[in-house]
């Protein structure tokens, strides 16, 4: 199985780290760090930049090892930058700051191989039922509200009918009804938000807890 790049990375640093000068590496010992056979080697080795020169032995070629290592890393330096600025423009075509931050943590390939697995999640949740549409949601939120709104407002007034608290009782309790309202309705305002704008607290959701989906 052919190396990743970041093994290749890892091996080649370790060997850099344990280089002796004047040392050499034959063709087969080049193919070997880099994780291919010696035909496709031979191939690649001119996308190296600055390459070494090889020096004949007989019938063998043979490299500077520190010249080597140094210009395979430069050749992963190159590809790992050109691959990072072509996702960074897919995230800016597609708007997003998740992408951006997604980056610092994953390569491109982790990225689009996460994406498929949440699409195929996200399917299988559909088809359980694991999904509300975002309208029936705030219906039932904006009914319920409309409920609790009504029974809070004006609290000390269906406490104390009659006016027999003390007058400072009562405009605490008023006081804290309107303040209990206020949280209600930002926790609700902002789980609807979360749903449509696929901000992070809506992903922190348990999976077994329906979520949310827009229609369409």
């Amino acid at each position: 199985m052919a190396k990743t790049d970041p093994q290749r990375r890892v091996d080649l640093a370790a060997a850099l780290a344990s280089a002796k000068p004047g040392e050499r590496w034959d063709t087969q010992e080049c193919a070997a760090i880099w994780g291919v056979s010696k035909p496709r080697f031979v191939n690649k080795y001119v996308e190296f930049p600055d390459f070494p020169d090889p020096e004949k032995d007989g019938n063998r070629h043979l490299y500077d090892k520190v010249g080597v290592i140094k210009s395979m890393l430069a050749y992963l330096d190159r590809h790992q930058a050109a691959s990072l600025e072509r996702a960074k423009r897919h995230a800016a075509l597609l708007g997003g700051d998740e992408m951006e931050e997604a980056l610092k943590r994953y390569t491109p390939q982790e990225i689009i191989h996460l994406n498929r697995l949440q699409t195929e999640m996200d399917q299988r949740a559909i088809a359980q039922g694991l999904y509300v549409p975002v309208t029936e949601v705030s219906a039932v939120a904006g009914a319920v509200f409309s409920e609790i709104s009504e029974f809070m407002t004006g609290l000390s007034n269906k406490i104390d009918p009659h006016g027999k608290l003390d007058p400072n009782l009562r405009k605490l309790i008023d006081t804290n009804a309107h303040s209990r309202l206020l949280q209600v309705h930002n926790r609700l305002k902002a789980l609807l938000a979360d749903a449509v704008d696929g901000t992070p607290a809506a992903k922190a959701r348990s999976a077994r807890k329906p979520r949310l989906r827009r229609q369409g």
